[in-house]
């Protein structure tokens, strides 16, 4: 969101995520507007944010960024893990299915 200074100049703020194609568009998204919420206070309030010269606010700004992008690391390592579990939880349903249709099998060649 563009905001006026004091000298009635517009700041602009762009933001981007560059990533692979294990994070989905949505969870990009995502980590752009935490980004955007988290740094509102210093965007707004800190000099060096707002008249530093390039990369001034990087000694702030970079613990901010790593501890979101560990957080997004995390979050993709449980969809990861939560995708194993279903696939292992729909295994076994079949396993157990086929367990009892030859249990019925079974049962039916010892009433014959």
């Amino acid at each position: 969101d563009p905001i006026m200074t004091d000298e009635h100049k517009m700041i602009v703020w762009k933001f981007c995520c560059v990533h692979d194609d294990t994070l989905q568009q949505d969870q990009a998204q995502s980590f752009i507007e935490k980004i955007v919420g988290i740094t509102e206070i210093q965007r707004q309030e800190d000099y060096n944010w707002r008249y530093g010269e390039l990369l001034a606010a990087q000694q702030t700004f970079a613990p901010i960024l790593m501890q979101r992008m560990q957080e997004v690391a995390y979050m993709g390592r449980m969809a990861m893990v939560n995708e194993q579990v279903d696939t292992v939880k729909e295994v076994m349903a079949k396993n157990i299915e086929m367990m009892l249709q030859n249990t019925d099998k079974a049962e039916d060649l010892q009433r014959e």
